[in-house]
C-alpha cells in the first residue's frame, strides 16, 4: 500500500513539472490550504517537479511548442539558448508578478500553439518560424536586456496579436 505522503509528492512533482508560470505563482504564494505532513510533501513535490518542467524528455509535442521555441528549433538551436533562457525569466519572473500581465500567460499558452501548428504546416516554414523570430523574439529579448520589460511587453502582445490575424482568423485558416 502506498503511503499518503508518497501520493502528494507524487501528485505535487506531476503538477509542478505539468504547470505554469501562474500555477507557480499560487502554489508559492498560496500553497496548499492547512498544515500537514501530506500538505508539505505535495509542496516539495511540487517544486521538483517544477525544476523538471523543461526538461528534453517532457511529453510535449512539437505541435504544442510555444512560439519562441519553434523558432529557435527551426534555427537548429538548443532548448537552453539565449533568447529563451532570457524570455522565460521574464515570464517567470517579471509578468507572473505583475497582477494585470498574468493574464497574458493564460492567453499566450490557449494561442501560441496554434499559431505553432499553422506555421509548421505552411510550405516553407522555415522561412516563416525566421520572420517571427526576427519580428518578435530578437527585439522582445534585446529590450529586456535592456531593463525595458513593458516595453517588451507591449512589442510580443502586439506582434502576437498580428500572427493571430495573419494565420488564426476565419480567412488566414481558408488560405492555409
Amino acid at each position: 500500500m502506498t503511503h499518503p505522503n508518497d501520493e502528494a509528492y507524487e501528485d505535487g512533482f506531476n503538477d509542478g513539472k505539468d504547470g505554469s508560470p501562474l500555477d507557480d505563482y499560487v502554489q508559492n504564494n498560496f500553497g496548499v490550504l492547512g498544515n500537514s505532513d501530506a500538505n508539505d510533501a505535495y509542496s516539495k513535490g511540487y517544486d521538483e517537479g517544477k525544476e523538471h518542467r523543461y526538461d528534453d524528455d517532457s511529453s510535449s509535442s512539437d505541435s504544442t511548442c510555444f512560439i519562441t521555441t519553434a523558432c529557435v528549433r527551426s534555427m537548429n538551436r538548443s532548448d537552453d539558448c539565449e533568447e529563451l533562457t532570457v524570455l522565460r525569466n521574464y515570464r517567470d519572473t517579471f509578468l507572473a508578478s505583475q497582477n494585470h500581465l498574468r493574464y497574458a500567460i493564460r492567453e499566450y499558452y490557449q494561442l501560441a500553439p496554434q499559431i505553432v501548428q499553422v506555421v509548421s504546416r505552411l510550405p516553407d516554414s522555415t522561412s516563416a518560424f525566421e520572420d517571427i523570430y526576427a519580428r518578435i523574439v530578437q527585439p522582445t529579448v534585446e529590450m529586456i536586456k535592456r531593463g525595458q520589460n513593458h516595453s517588451a511587453f507591449d512589442h510580443y502582445k502586439a506582434e502576437v496579436e498580428r500572427l493571430v490575424r495573419l494565420y488564426l482568423t476565419d480567412s488566414a485558416q481558408r488560405a492555409t
